[in-house]
């Protein structure tokens, strides 16, 4: 008799959560440079901007890739290191978070025989 192992449950789901994790990724991606894009716009035109810490939460939710071409593709905010620094840290918090996932669903076992 076999039963399912938590590590194959864990991988069933993975398989079928993959195309919504890259969905999500290339939303929140393409959201974080449309964010710094309206910002740079609106920096142009002196008008309400998009708040730092906003910014740089996209970063976190995995946005950073967005977030680093729209930087260097519009030139902004690639020079103040106020804002660099915490957006490092939330890139590099992202990247934890996926290496973490990644990690324990490549070292689970996928099927227990019983």
């Amino acid at each position: 008799v076999s039963t399912q192992s938590t590590g194959s449950i864990f991988y069933a789901v993975m398989q079928r959560a993959l195309p919504v994790a890259l969905g999500y990724l290339g939303i929140v991606n393409v959201g974080s440079a449309a964010l710094f894009w309206y910002d740079k716009k609106q920096a142009i035109e002196h008008k309400w901007r998009v708040p730092e810490k906003t910014l740089q939460l996209s970063a976190l939710l995995g946005g950073w890739i967005g977030g680093f071409w729209a930087m260097h593709q519009f030139r902004h905010k690639t020079k103040k290191q106020e804002f660099l620094f915490p957006y490092y840290a939330c890139t590099g918090g992202n990247m934890l978070a996926l290496g973490a996932v990644s990690y324990t669903h490549l070292t689970l076992p996928t099927k227990r025989i019983v």
